[in-house]
Protein backbone atom coordinates (compact mmCIF):
# COMPACT_ATOMS: atom_id res chain seq x y z
CA UNK A 1 0.00 0.00 0.00
CA UNK A 2 1.25 3.48 -0.92
CA UNK A 3 -0.22 6.64 0.65
CA UNK A 4 0.03 10.09 -0.95
CA UNK A 5 -0.72 12.94 1.50
CA UNK A 6 -2.04 16.00 -0.35
CA UNK A 7 -2.27 19.50 1.18
CA UNK A 8 -2.31 23.10 -0.01
CA UNK A 9 -0.38 24.87 2.73
CA UNK A 10 1.19 28.28 3.26
CA UNK A 11 2.34 27.94 6.89
CA UNK A 12 2.33 25.67 9.93
CA UNK A 13 -0.91 25.05 11.80
CA UNK A 14 -3.02 22.23 13.17
CA UNK A 15 -3.46 20.47 9.80
CA UNK A 16 0.26 20.60 9.06
CA UNK A 17 1.16 19.30 12.52
CA UNK A 18 -1.34 16.45 12.02
CA UNK A 19 0.27 15.58 8.67
CA UNK A 20 3.72 15.45 10.29
CA UNK A 21 2.44 13.10 12.99
CA UNK A 22 0.63 10.92 10.43
CA UNK A 23 3.57 10.77 7.99
CA UNK A 24 6.01 9.84 10.74
CA UNK A 25 3.63 7.21 12.08
CA UNK A 26 3.18 5.64 8.63
CA UNK A 27 6.93 5.75 8.02
CA UNK A 28 7.63 3.97 11.31
CA UNK A 29 5.09 1.31 10.33
CA UNK A 30 7.09 0.89 7.08
CA UNK A 31 4.22 2.15 4.92
CA UNK A 32 5.25 3.69 1.59
CA UNK A 33 4.22 7.34 2.07
CA UNK A 34 4.84 10.60 0.21
CA UNK A 35 3.85 14.26 0.63
CA UNK A 36 2.26 16.22 -2.23
CA UNK A 37 2.28 20.02 -1.82
CA UNK A 38 -0.20 21.55 -4.25
CA UNK A 39 1.62 24.89 -4.36
CA UNK A 40 5.17 25.86 -3.48
CA UNK A 41 4.63 29.17 -1.67
CA UNK A 42 7.93 29.38 0.20
CA UNK A 43 10.35 27.27 2.19
CA UNK A 44 7.89 25.31 4.33
CA UNK A 45 8.46 23.70 7.75
CA UNK A 46 6.56 20.65 6.48
CA UNK A 47 9.31 20.05 3.93
CA UNK A 48 12.01 20.58 6.53
CA UNK A 49 10.36 18.08 8.87
CA UNK A 50 9.46 15.38 6.35
CA UNK A 51 11.88 15.52 3.42
CA UNK A 52 14.60 13.68 5.38
CA UNK A 53 12.34 10.63 5.70
CA UNK A 54 9.77 10.68 2.83
CA UNK A 55 9.59 11.99 -0.77
CA UNK A 56 8.10 15.49 -1.18
CA UNK A 57 6.65 16.60 -4.52
CA UNK A 58 5.65 20.19 -5.43
CA UNK A 59 2.75 20.24 -7.90
CA UNK A 60 3.21 23.97 -8.65
CA UNK A 61 -0.53 24.66 -8.35
CA UNK A 62 -1.34 22.45 -11.33
CA UNK A 63 -4.28 20.02 -11.30
CA UNK A 64 -2.76 18.58 -14.51
CA UNK A 65 0.43 17.68 -12.61
CA UNK A 66 -1.64 16.08 -9.85
CA UNK A 67 -3.57 14.01 -12.41
CA UNK A 68 -0.35 12.98 -14.16
CA UNK A 69 1.25 12.02 -10.83
CA UNK A 70 -1.72 9.86 -9.83
CA UNK A 71 -1.90 8.18 -13.24
CA UNK A 72 1.67 7.04 -12.78
CA UNK A 73 1.39 6.06 -9.10
CA UNK A 74 -0.53 3.16 -7.61
CA UNK A 75 -1.61 4.91 -4.44
CA UNK A 76 -4.34 5.98 -2.04
CA UNK A 77 -4.68 9.77 -2.10
CA UNK A 78 -5.24 11.21 1.39
CA UNK A 79 -6.33 14.86 1.32
CA UNK A 80 -6.19 17.43 4.12
CA UNK A 81 -8.01 20.78 4.01
CA UNK A 82 -10.84 21.99 1.79
CA UNK A 83 -8.82 22.89 -1.32
CA UNK A 84 -6.89 19.61 -1.33
CA UNK A 85 -10.14 17.76 -0.69
CA UNK A 86 -12.01 19.29 -3.63
CA UNK A 87 -9.12 18.99 -6.10
CA UNK A 88 -8.05 15.59 -4.82
CA UNK A 89 -11.51 14.07 -5.32
CA UNK A 90 -11.69 15.48 -8.85
CA UNK A 91 -8.23 14.11 -9.68
CA UNK A 92 -9.12 10.78 -8.08
CA UNK A 93 -12.22 10.53 -10.26
CA UNK A 94 -10.21 11.30 -13.40
CA UNK A 95 -7.46 8.78 -12.59
CA UNK A 96 -9.47 6.02 -10.95
CA UNK A 97 -7.60 6.55 -7.64
CA UNK A 98 -9.14 5.79 -4.22
CA UNK A 99 -9.39 8.96 -2.12
CA UNK A 100 -9.53 9.43 1.65
CA UNK A 101 -10.24 12.91 3.04
CA UNK A 102 -9.68 14.11 6.59
CA UNK A 103 -11.91 16.98 7.74
CA UNK A 104 -10.08 19.07 10.33
CA UNK A 105 -11.99 22.33 10.59
CA UNK A 106 -15.26 22.98 12.42
CA UNK A 107 -15.38 26.66 11.42
CA UNK A 108 -17.68 27.34 8.41
CA UNK A 109 -15.65 30.45 7.55
CA UNK A 110 -16.71 33.59 5.74
CA UNK A 111 -16.90 34.72 2.11
CA UNK A 112 -15.02 32.48 -0.33
CA UNK A 113 -13.80 30.23 2.49
CA UNK A 114 -17.41 29.52 3.47
CA UNK A 115 -18.22 28.61 -0.15
CA UNK A 116 -15.18 26.31 -0.45
CA UNK A 117 -16.00 24.61 2.87
CA UNK A 118 -19.55 23.99 1.66
CA UNK A 119 -18.27 22.55 -1.64
CA UNK A 120 -15.79 20.39 0.27
CA UNK A 121 -18.61 18.86 2.29
CA UNK A 122 -20.97 18.52 -0.68
CA UNK A 123 -18.36 16.49 -2.61
CA UNK A 124 -17.48 14.30 0.38
CA UNK A 125 -19.47 11.44 -1.16
CA UNK A 126 -16.62 10.99 -3.65
CA UNK A 127 -14.17 9.91 -0.93
CA UNK A 128 -13.87 7.79 2.19
CA UNK A 129 -13.83 10.26 5.05
CA UNK A 130 -12.31 10.86 8.45
CA UNK A 131 -13.35 13.61 10.87
CA UNK A 132 -11.12 14.59 13.79
CA UNK A 133 -14.16 15.23 16.03
CA UNK A 134 -17.81 14.24 16.44
CA UNK A 135 -18.91 17.84 15.90
CA UNK A 136 -17.20 17.94 12.49
CA UNK A 137 -18.57 14.51 11.54
CA UNK A 138 -22.11 15.78 12.12
CA UNK A 139 -21.58 18.49 9.49
CA UNK A 140 -20.94 15.92 6.73
CA UNK A 141 -23.74 14.64 4.53
CA UNK A 142 -22.36 11.10 4.39
CA UNK A 143 -21.05 8.76 7.06
CA UNK A 144 -17.42 9.00 8.11
CA UNK A 145 -15.04 7.52 10.63
CA UNK A 146 -14.17 9.72 13.62
CA UNK A 147 -10.46 9.44 14.36
CA UNK A 148 -9.19 12.14 16.70
CA UNK A 149 -5.97 14.05 16.30
CA UNK A 150 -3.01 12.20 17.77
CA UNK A 151 0.59 12.78 18.71
CA UNK A 152 3.93 11.03 18.64
CA UNK A 153 4.67 10.36 22.30
CA UNK A 154 8.07 8.99 21.25
CA UNK A 155 9.12 12.50 20.21
CA UNK A 156 7.88 14.07 23.45
CA UNK A 157 9.56 11.46 25.62
CA UNK A 158 12.80 12.04 23.72
CA UNK A 159 12.52 15.79 24.35
CA UNK A 160 12.09 15.14 28.08
CA UNK A 161 15.28 13.12 28.18
CA UNK A 162 17.15 15.87 26.32
CA UNK A 163 15.82 18.66 28.57
CA UNK A 164 17.07 18.94 32.14
CA UNK A 165 14.86 21.85 33.22
CA UNK A 166 13.29 21.98 36.66
CA UNK A 167 9.53 22.16 37.12
CA UNK A 168 10.04 25.57 38.74
CA UNK A 169 10.74 26.95 35.25
CA UNK A 170 7.12 26.37 34.22
CA UNK A 171 5.27 29.53 35.28
CA UNK A 172 3.66 30.83 32.09
CA UNK A 173 -0.03 31.06 31.28
CA UNK A 174 0.07 30.55 27.52
CA UNK A 175 -1.90 30.63 24.29
CA UNK A 176 -0.51 28.46 21.49
CA UNK A 177 -2.01 28.72 18.01
CA UNK A 178 -3.03 30.92 15.13
CA UNK A 179 -3.92 34.50 16.04
CA UNK A 180 -7.19 34.61 14.12
CA UNK A 181 -10.78 35.32 15.14
CA UNK A 182 -12.07 31.73 15.22
CA UNK A 183 -9.29 30.78 17.68
CA UNK A 184 -10.25 33.57 20.11
CA UNK A 185 -6.84 35.10 20.94
CA UNK A 186 -8.71 38.29 21.90
CA UNK A 187 -10.65 36.28 24.48
CA UNK A 188 -7.38 34.97 25.93
CA UNK A 189 -6.04 38.54 26.06
CA UNK A 190 -9.08 39.83 27.93
CA UNK A 191 -9.07 36.94 30.42
CA UNK A 192 -5.38 37.22 31.22
CA UNK A 193 -5.46 41.00 31.47
CA UNK A 194 -6.95 40.44 34.92
CA UNK A 195 -4.26 37.92 35.95
CA UNK A 196 -0.99 39.73 35.61
CA UNK A 197 0.85 42.93 34.91
CA UNK A 198 3.65 42.65 32.36
CA UNK A 199 6.71 40.87 33.75
CA UNK A 200 9.81 39.35 32.14
CA UNK A 201 9.09 35.95 30.60
CA UNK A 202 10.61 32.95 32.37
CA UNK A 203 12.96 32.05 29.52
CA UNK A 204 14.24 35.63 29.40
CA UNK A 205 15.49 35.39 32.99
CA UNK A 206 18.90 34.20 34.12
CA UNK A 207 17.36 33.07 37.41
CA UNK A 208 14.12 31.21 37.98
CA UNK A 209 11.08 33.26 38.84
CA UNK A 210 7.75 32.77 40.58
CA UNK A 211 6.12 35.41 38.38
CA UNK A 212 3.22 34.55 36.06
CA UNK A 213 4.17 35.66 32.55
CA UNK A 214 1.35 35.76 29.99
CA UNK A 215 2.57 34.50 26.62
CA UNK A 216 1.29 33.99 23.10
CA UNK A 217 2.97 31.56 20.70
CA UNK A 218 1.86 31.77 17.09
CA UNK A 219 1.11 34.29 14.38
CA UNK A 220 -1.84 35.50 12.37
CA UNK A 221 -3.90 38.48 11.21
CA UNK A 222 -4.81 39.68 14.72
CA UNK A 223 -1.25 39.88 16.04
CA UNK A 224 -0.55 43.60 15.46
CA UNK A 225 -3.88 44.69 16.93
CA UNK A 226 -3.40 42.46 19.98
CA UNK A 227 0.16 43.74 20.57
CA UNK A 228 -1.13 47.30 20.49
CA UNK A 229 -4.06 46.70 22.87
CA UNK A 230 -2.57 44.23 25.37
CA UNK A 231 0.93 45.14 26.59
CA UNK A 232 0.75 42.54 29.37
CA UNK A 233 1.30 39.75 26.80
CA UNK A 234 4.68 38.51 25.54
CA UNK A 235 4.41 37.65 21.82
CA UNK A 236 6.83 35.02 20.53
CA UNK A 237 5.44 34.51 17.03
CA UNK A 238 5.80 31.25 15.11
CA UNK A 239 8.32 29.09 16.96
CA UNK A 240 9.21 25.41 17.33
CA UNK A 241 7.22 24.61 20.46
CA UNK A 242 9.45 21.73 21.51
CA UNK A 243 11.82 24.38 22.87
CA UNK A 244 9.09 26.16 24.86
CA UNK A 245 6.69 23.64 26.43
CA UNK A 246 8.98 23.41 29.48
CA UNK A 247 8.11 27.01 30.42
CA UNK A 248 4.30 26.67 30.29
CA UNK A 249 2.35 26.10 33.51
CA UNK A 250 -1.21 26.39 32.10
CA UNK A 251 -2.41 26.29 28.48
CA UNK A 252 -5.54 28.32 27.70
CA UNK A 253 -7.57 27.47 24.57
CA UNK A 254 -10.15 30.20 23.96
CA UNK A 255 -11.47 29.11 20.54
CA UNK A 256 -14.82 30.15 19.12
CA UNK A 257 -14.71 27.23 16.64
CA UNK A 258 -12.71 23.99 16.92
CA UNK A 259 -12.44 20.38 15.95
CA UNK A 260 -10.08 18.63 18.33
CA UNK A 261 -6.99 20.85 18.60
CA UNK A 262 -3.65 19.08 18.57
CA UNK A 263 -2.25 21.70 20.89
CA UNK A 264 -4.47 20.40 23.70
CA UNK A 265 -3.07 16.89 23.26
CA UNK A 266 0.51 18.17 23.08
CA UNK A 267 0.06 20.10 26.31
CA UNK A 268 -1.45 17.12 28.12
CA UNK A 269 1.31 14.84 26.85
CA UNK A 270 3.79 17.29 28.40
CA UNK A 271 1.83 17.17 31.68
CA UNK A 272 0.42 20.69 31.24
CA UNK A 273 -3.20 21.29 32.34
CA UNK A 274 -5.63 22.83 29.85
CA UNK A 275 -8.30 25.46 30.47
CA UNK A 276 -10.58 25.63 27.44
CA UNK A 277 -13.75 26.94 25.85
CA UNK A 278 -16.61 24.61 24.98
CA UNK A 279 -15.75 24.60 21.26
CA UNK A 280 -15.77 21.41 19.19
CA UNK A 281 -14.77 18.25 21.05
CA UNK A 282 -12.86 20.05 23.81
CA UNK A 283 -15.59 19.36 26.44
CA UNK A 284 -15.50 15.65 25.60
CA UNK A 285 -11.70 15.54 25.68
CA UNK A 286 -11.36 17.26 29.06
CA UNK A 287 -14.22 15.26 30.56
CA UNK A 288 -12.55 12.04 29.37
CA UNK A 289 -9.30 13.18 30.98
CA UNK A 290 -11.10 14.08 34.21
CA UNK A 291 -10.13 17.75 33.83
CA UNK A 292 -12.91 20.01 35.04
CA UNK A 293 -11.81 23.22 33.33
CA UNK A 294 -14.00 23.67 30.24
CA UNK A 295 -16.13 26.82 30.24
CA UNK A 296 -18.47 28.95 28.19
CA UNK A 297 -16.36 31.32 26.12
CA UNK A 298 -18.10 34.30 27.76
CA UNK A 299 -17.54 33.11 31.33
CA UNK A 300 -14.29 34.94 32.07
CA UNK A 301 -14.54 34.50 35.87
CA UNK A 302 -14.69 30.71 35.44
CA UNK A 303 -11.60 30.77 33.18
CA UNK A 304 -9.73 32.88 35.73
CA UNK A 305 -10.74 30.64 38.63
CA UNK A 306 -9.52 27.50 36.83
CA UNK A 307 -6.22 29.15 35.87
CA UNK A 308 -5.62 30.31 39.42
CA UNK A 309 -6.37 26.87 40.82
CA UNK A 310 -3.68 25.33 38.62
CA UNK A 311 -1.20 28.07 39.48
CA UNK A 312 -1.74 27.41 43.18
CA UNK A 313 -1.18 23.65 43.03
CA UNK A 314 1.69 22.19 45.00
CA UNK A 315 4.47 20.41 43.11
CA UNK A 316 3.18 17.06 44.39
CA UNK A 317 -0.37 17.78 43.13
CA UNK A 318 0.96 19.00 39.83
CA UNK A 319 3.20 15.96 39.27
CA UNK A 320 0.37 13.56 40.10
CA UNK A 321 -1.97 15.29 37.65
CA UNK A 322 0.74 15.39 34.96
CA UNK A 323 1.30 11.63 35.22
CA UNK A 324 -2.44 11.00 34.92
CA UNK A 325 -2.76 13.20 31.81
CA UNK A 326 0.24 11.55 30.17
CA UNK A 327 -1.21 8.05 30.75
CA UNK A 328 -4.56 9.17 29.35
CA UNK A 329 -3.00 10.71 26.23
CA UNK A 330 -0.96 7.57 25.55
CA UNK A 331 -3.99 5.33 25.90
CA UNK A 332 -6.42 7.34 23.73
CA UNK A 333 -4.56 9.88 21.56
CA UNK A 334 -1.19 8.40 20.65
CA UNK A 335 -0.14 7.24 17.18
CA UNK A 336 -0.24 3.67 18.46
CA UNK A 337 -3.89 4.11 19.52
CA UNK A 338 -5.16 5.93 16.40
CA UNK A 339 -3.08 4.86 13.39
CA UNK A 340 -4.68 1.39 13.08
CA UNK A 341 -8.07 3.11 12.65
CA UNK A 342 -6.73 5.25 9.81
CA UNK A 343 -5.18 2.18 8.18
CA UNK A 344 -8.61 0.52 8.26
CA UNK A 345 -10.09 3.53 6.41
CA UNK A 346 -7.39 3.14 3.74
CA UNK A 347 -8.29 -0.53 3.35
CA UNK A 348 -12.00 0.33 3.16
CA UNK A 349 -11.31 2.96 0.48
CA UNK A 350 -9.37 0.43 -1.61
CA UNK A 351 -12.06 -2.24 -1.26
CA UNK A 352 -14.90 0.22 -2.03
CA UNK A 353 -12.98 1.45 -5.06
CA UNK A 354 -12.54 -2.10 -6.39
CA UNK A 355 -16.25 -2.85 -5.91
CA UNK A 356 -17.23 0.37 -7.75
CA UNK A 357 -14.76 -0.32 -10.57
CA UNK A 358 -16.22 -3.80 -11.19
CA UNK A 359 -19.89 -2.85 -10.89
Amino acid sequence: MKISLLVDSRSMGGIETHIIQLARGLYRQQVDVELLLFKHYQHHPLVEELKPIIPVTHLEGSITKLVYHLKNTNTVLHTHGYKAGILGRLAGKLTNTPVVSTFHNGDPGKGKTRLYNALDRLTAGMSSNIAVSDSIAKQLLNNCQVVPNFIQLHDIEKQKVEKTSSTTLATEVAYVGRLSYEKGPDVFAQITQQLSTRQPSTHQLSQRSLNTPICMYGDGPMRNDLKHKYPHIHFYGQVDMKDYWQYIRVLVISSRHEGLPLVALEAMAHGIPVVASEAGDLPHLLQQANINSCHSINDYPAFIQSIQQYLQQSNAERNLQAQRMQRFTKQHYSVEACLPRIMSVYQHAIQSHRITAHS
